[in-house]
């Protein structure tokens, strides 16, 4: 648990470097985040595969929009759900 935590910091300061190498780690990482927020947001009458591949456009949205390491975790899971709704 607390290698995945030291992984993600090492990657956020690379990405604010802009290694894009390392964002399209963070994103592989944030993966499963995408899966599970659009399965707890799953709706009968839409597709949960629509719903992923909205909460994808979230997640690089949100990893594009980190500036810093503090808020990087809270960025892109915040901007996931808001990409779904």
């Amino acid at each position: 648990m607390r290698t995945a935590f030291l992984l993600k910091i090492c990657l956020f300061e690379k990405m604010i470097k802009s290694d894009s190498r390392a964002k399209n780690r963070v994103v592989e990482m944030y993966l499963q985040d995408v899966i599970e927020i659009a399965k707890e947001m799953y709706h009968p009458e839409i597709f949960l595969g629509d719903l992923i591949q909205e909460g994808n456009v979230g997640l690089i949205l949100g990893v594009e929009m980190i500036t810093d390491i503090e808020t990087a975790h809270q960025t892109i899971t915040e901007q996931i759900p808001q990409s779904i709704q």
